[in-house]
């Protein structure tokens, strides 16, 4: 005897709890995304020497976060396990000997 309606209760909660998890990171990604730009942005402006108006610092800005967000996106697809990767740097003074 099978119980579907306890299967597909359970794959909806699932579902349903992947589509709420999806949309928090989307909702807070510009606020967790804030600090890093805040750092990164007075070093582009340096670097660019942006005083040609206001339209082309926003536009380079514009274009500069989008392309940070897709470096992120690509880091993020192409490191599918990051406990590995977070554990990497603290296995560094193990294996060369330090404490």
């Amino acid at each position: 005897m099978t119980h579907s309606t306890t299967d597909i209760s359970v794959l909806c909660f699932f579902l349903l709890t992947k589509v709420f998890y999806s949309y928090a990171i989307f909702a807070t990604y510009m606020v967790q995304f804030y600090v890093p730009m805040d750092f990164m942005e007075p070093v582009l402006h340096k670097c660019l020497r942006l005083d040609k108006g206001y339209f082309v610092k926003m536009a380079v800005e514009n274009v500069f976060r989008a392309v940070v967000v897709m470096i992120t996106a690509v880091l993020a697809v192409s490191i599918p396990d990051l406990g590995d990767l977070i554990s990497l740097p603290s296995s560094g003074p193990a294996l060369t000997g330090g404490v």
